[in-house]
């Protein structure tokens, strides 16, 4: 069973910049680490995450194996069946995390190591695709992994041969995938909470046909819509 986060918990910081800013500010006094690994979808988080000053505080290395050969060797794996599930998103965080500890050892530093991997389902072409669109975003740390799934509005089926209507276009969708990689580094940085994490979405482009869960273990646990 889920438990709906759908809660009239405020967050804290609700400007996605303002957010940024104090990641990198957290991640620079506590001494954390990100690596990230995106493919398929939220790759504004990218620009979002550096566009702020500070980022050398927070961001080890991010990387984007967008071609299905190039997440394949990332996650050493020979074959995925799903490219946007929770599953490859994990395993793309498992990559991640290796690498984090990887750099972490070479600046014999001890910073302490985080690592996300997202994969997304987004729009494309004129019609509807069919299935779930969205992203999953897993996080993994020492101490547990979980994924976040944020499933998005697709639109309306057109009718008596009228062209489908898109909610989003792709860049609003790729938009709204990058600030929920944000706000999961910043569920990492005690920035924000599961009860905050839907009502800061809500505040910056998630709509209330939207979805979203939160997984631990395979399992949903929570849930905002």
């Amino acid at each position: 069973m889920s438990t709906d986060i759908t809660t009239n918990t405020k967050p804290i910081y609700t400007d996605i910049d303002n957010l940024v800013k104090q990641i990198h500010l957290y991640n620079k006094q506590n001494n954390q680490r990100f690596v990230i690994a995106v493919t398929g979808g939220g790759i504004s988080c990218l620009s979002l995450l550096f566009g702020q000053p500070g980022a050398s505080s927070s961001i080890l290395e991010c990387t984007v194996p967008y071609a299905c050969e190039s997440t394949l060797e990332y996650t050493g794996m020979k074959e995925i069946k799903s490219w946007s599930s929770g599953p490859t998103a994990t395993l793309l965080a498992d990559g991640a995390f290796s690498r984090c500890n990887k750099l972490i050892e070479a600046s014999k530093s001890n910073y302490t190591p985080i690592a996300i991997g997202a994969t997304g389902n987004l729009v494309s072409g004129e019609n509807l695709k069919k299935g779930v669109q969205g992203i999953y975003v897993a996080c993994k740390t020492n101490k547990k992994t979980y994924e976040v799934h944020l499933i998005l509005h697709k639109g309306e089926k057109g009718l008596d041969g009228e062209k489908d209507k898109h909610f989003r276009t792709r860049q609003e969708e790729d938009d709204l995938c990058g600030k929920l990689i944000v706000c999961v580094c910043a569920c990492e940085c005690g920035l924000l909470n599961p009860n905050e994490l839907g009502n800061f979405m809500n505040l910056n482009g998630m709509d209330s046909r939207d979805a979203l869960y939160m997984y631990y273990t395979g399992k949903p646990s929570l849930e905002t819509k």
